[in-house]
């Protein structure tokens, strides 16, 4: 693992499905969990993962750079090429500023967007060179050569045969099993309320046993 910022939540099944040993410490077991996935689903590893994650994994056997954010984008992911070749990458911008090959400069197309829109879309930042890996995408580098694959989209079936109140319901349950995975019985939920009713709903399914 040569970067790594998220929480997984589905840890529980995962360590159950790969063969995890209990005990391990949050940062020791989530580790353990990116290396395993990966030796058993390749780069569909993410479809298997809840959560919000970004990394990047070093294949020891076949020489190359895998690299992985969220379905939803919970969590950024950056990479540059360099002009010698070579792939810099990291959770957060600054990972890549200060390493040899990068050449700061501002990327005035950004923002141009930034001040239309008052927030940075697409694949570019506001450095030069230094793109964003979208959501539900994996990035692969071998032989100094780059590939990005979308891993996971969103699919939308609508079922305009149920009413609202089968959907209260679906929405409720979805929750409390959601809830499962986010905190476990001997954690206490902390929260800054907004006064809205979807943080105080979620504060209330959080002490649902």
């Amino acid at each position: 693992v040569k970067a790594y910022r998220g929480h997984i939540r589905n840890w529980a099944a995962l360590c159950a499905e790969l063969d995890i040993e209990s005990g391990l410490t949050r940062e020791e077991r989530e580790e353990t969990i990116l290396i395993k996935a990966y030796e058993k689903w390749g780069c569909d590893m993410g479809n298997h993962m809840h959560g919000m994650f970004a990394f990047a994994l070093w294949d020891d056997a076949e020489e190359k750079v895998i690299c992985i954010r969220d379905q939803f984008g919970a969590k950024p992911f950056y990479y540059d090429v360099t002009a010698d070749g070579n792939l810099l990458y990291g959770t957060m911008i600054r990972d890549i500023l200060d390493k040899p090959g990068y050449v700061k400069e501002l990327n005035k197309d950004s923002l141009q967007v930034f001040m239309s829109l008052t927030y940075p879309a697409g694949e570019e930042t506001f450095f030069k060179g230094i793109m964003k890996l979208m959501p539900g995408r994996s990035l692969t580098w071998q032989n100094g050569r780059i590939e990005i694959n979308r891993y996971w989209k969103p699919v939308f079936n609508p079922d305009r045969s149920r009413d609202l109140e089968y959907w209260a319901d679906e929405i409720h349950n979805t929750v409390k099993q959601m809830m499962e995975e986010v905190k476990t019985p001997d954690e206490t939920a902390n929260s800054f309320l907004s006064g809205g009713v979807d943080s105080s709903y979620v504060l209330a399914m959080s002490d649902v046993q």
